[in-house]
């Protein structure tokens, strides 16, 4: 038997970006002791294609043609009750449950802009919108169950060597913040998924990094939340007609 994801059809992917300081240094090229500035005008959000979703075990399709594909581990807020204009205070009460999610991106068109400025500059669609690349789950744990989701701690395995290891304590703005800021510009509706951000460790951070290819298990923990295993394989080629 194979799950689905918790949410097969999302209503939108809210994905926070840059939202912590050492994924911020590794992806502009600075050192790790280089400070970076919490931003005045709040987080960074971009929308990923809901069609990118995919279960637990399911695969991630490496598509033909392309050769930097990377992992990033993340704890997402599903949003259970409408919101609009919230107080940080309040923020969390709209929150049905959390999930993990791996928002695999191909890296072969990223740009990476001088420093100290962010990398904003790229295509974000032909990075974040391919096919099968937000592996979700395996569960949605109900929030009455995760009383403190930013002090989780979180990891990203690739064949079973960690690359990532960190906990959403490190996040720039935590998860409040970011639904506060959220419900100042849309409505929020249940069956909305906010994606917080990756810390360092991700394959464009590293120059050496061997990038994912087919036969890869990429293994997506965070504490309390649940396990999340996807394998890489090769994207099938459909006959025209």
């Amino acid at each position: 038997m194979q799950f689905t994801a918790p949410l097969p059809e999302p209503r939108n992917l809210y994905m926070c970006g840059a939202n912590y300081a050492d994924h911020a240094r590794e992806m502009r090229g600075l050192a790790r002791d280089a400070p970076i500035a919490r931003p005045l005008h709040g987080p960074f959000f971009f929308l990923k294609p809901t069609s990118t979703v995919v279960g637990p075990d399911s695969a991630v399709a490496l598509p033909h043609g392309i050769e930097r594909l990377d992992w990033e581990v993340e704890l997402a807020a599903v949003i259970g009750t409408p919101a609009r204009n919230l107080s940080e205070q309040h923020a969390l009460d709209c929150v049905a449950g959390y999930t993990v999610i791996n928002d695999v991106s191909v890296r072969d068109r990223f740009k990476r802009e001088p420093a100290p400025e962010p990398p904003m500059a790229f295509d974000w669609f032909t990075q974040k919108g391919w096919a099968t690349t937000c592996p979700m789950g395996p569960w949605l744990v109900p929030s009455k169950f995760c009383a403190n989701p930013g002090d989780l701690k979180m990891t990203l395995m690739v064949n079973g060597l960690v690359k990532q290891n960190s906990t959403t304590a490190e996040m720039i703005f935590d998860l409040k913040a970011q639904i506060a800021f959220l419900s100042r510009i849309v409505q929020l509706l249940p069956g909305d998924v906010i994606a917080t951000g990756t810390p360092a460790g991700v394959g464009a951070g590293d120059k050496n990094s061997r990038y994912l290819q087919p036969g890869d298990e990429m293994v997506a923990e965070v504490e309390g939340i649940g396990t999340l295993r996807n394998r890489i394989e090769r994207e099938q080629l459909n006959a025209a007609g």
